[in-house]
């Protein structure tokens, strides 16, 4: 098993904000996605040099922004689209608890909109661009 971090991810990706050198990117691939990316051709590589039956790659240390250091700021989004889509989001997550609490988690309003905020916020947005650049490379 090879663990890439977020971080190493990032540096690898040539992340300007990772980097000690001021080099130029010539890429419009977020840094973290062109990081996993290399260490799937690494992956690869290692498969064929040591003749592998199994080789995986996990991500460590890809976290979510936390709850409070977020801008959940509903104005403009209350009604839209992705705010109906993040409503359902945790409409089944809710759901998808009831075989362990025994019923389906209630959530009033403003709990409602805290999490819907969180999950439309610029920081949540982008740990989450980041995340799946990384899972689909």
């Amino acid at each position: 098993m090879v663990q890439y971090s977020y971080s190493a991810n990032a540096q690898e990706g040539g992340d300007p904000g990772k980097l000690k050198l001021d080099i130029p990117r010539f890429t419009d691939i977020r840094p973290h996605g062109f990081g996993s990316w290399m260490g799937n051709l690494l992956l690869h590589k290692y498969a064929s040099m040591y003749g592998t039956d199994m080789l995986f790659m996990s991500l460590d240390h890809f976290t979510s922004p936390e709850l409070d250091k977020v801008n959940p700021s509903l104005e403009g989004k209350l009604g839209s689209h992705d705010y109906e889509v993040a409503k359902a989001k945790i409409a089944h997550a809710a759901k998808s608890l009831a075989p362990i609490l025994g019923k389906v988690a209630e959530i009033d309003e403003k709990t409602l909109n805290a999490y819907i905020g969180y999950m439309l916020s610029p920081e949540y947005q982008s740990y989450r661009a980041d995340f799946l650049a990384a899972k689909v490379r």
